[in-house]
């Protein structure tokens, strides 16, 4: 079975054919109002997933939210990554969301390309190691008697590049740690950045992860 779902409208006339189809079409055809001084990323999604899905996710406190126009829960999801850098995934009548590093083996699979073998193109691919991402980020707390308070991950250095991710209210010092360190390891690693073109096998989907070698540099991998 390659897709399981549904196929969205207005098939083109071009050579060679695309269909494009959509798992979350479900999830596009409904509106909340989302107001709450604070919520558990479980009780949100509890809120705005069919009760057709079983929910796992990690144990996140969100604080305070306010999204106005009633939006649908795919719009409330990519909130949630833009405002969070949660990720979700769908595998079968299971719905997952959590940091893209603490993605369970179930919901993905791990793929190999080797450099100049199994990887087409990859000139705009490059190699760094963690000290190359000079970075920190920043989370402002609302506290209740109106002062505010800054977290930071990551480089202290004056000329760091900053990754602010705005304010929040209705979490502690503690919880608004768990998301700069969380936002910080999907910036901070030794590793590949860019993207590589293959030959379309092995066959990747979203979510699922690459490692790619290097016969030229065996201590490149990542």
């Amino acid at each position: 079975t390659e897709f399981t779902g549904y196929v969205k409208p207005g098939i083109s006339s071009d050579w060679p054919l695309i269909i494009e189809c959509d798992e979350l079409f479900p999830l596009r055809q409904n509106n909340h109002i989302v107001s709450y001084k604070t919520i558990t990323l479980k009780d949100l999604l509890q809120l705005i997933i069919p009760p057709s899905y079983t929910i796992e996710c990690p144990d996140v406190q969100l604080g305070k939210i306010l999204i106005d126009k009633n939006p649908t829960t795919v719009q409330i999801l990519n909130w949630l990554h833009d405002h969070y850098g949660l990720f979700s995934n769908i595998n079968g009548n299971i719905f997952y969301m959590g940091w893209p590093y603490d993605f369970k083996p179930s919901f993905t699979k791990n793929h190999k390309y080797e450099l100049g073998f199994t990887v087409k193109n990859s000139k705009a691919l490059k190699f760094q190691t963690d000290i190359d991402f000079n970075v920190q980020v920043n989370l402002s707390i609302g506290l209740s008697n109106g002062k505010t308070l800054i977290v930071k991950s990551g480089s202290s250095d004056n000329d760091s590049r900053i990754i602010s991710l705005g304010s929040r209210a209705g979490i502690t010092e503690a919880e608004g740690q768990q998301i700069t360190n969380a936002v910080l390891s999907q910036s901070l690693y030794s590793g590949y950045t860019g993207y590589i073109v293959g030959f379309g096998t092995p066959r990747v989907h979203a979510g699922d992860s690459v490692t790619i070698t290097d016969p030229l540099n065996l201590d490149r991998e990542g």
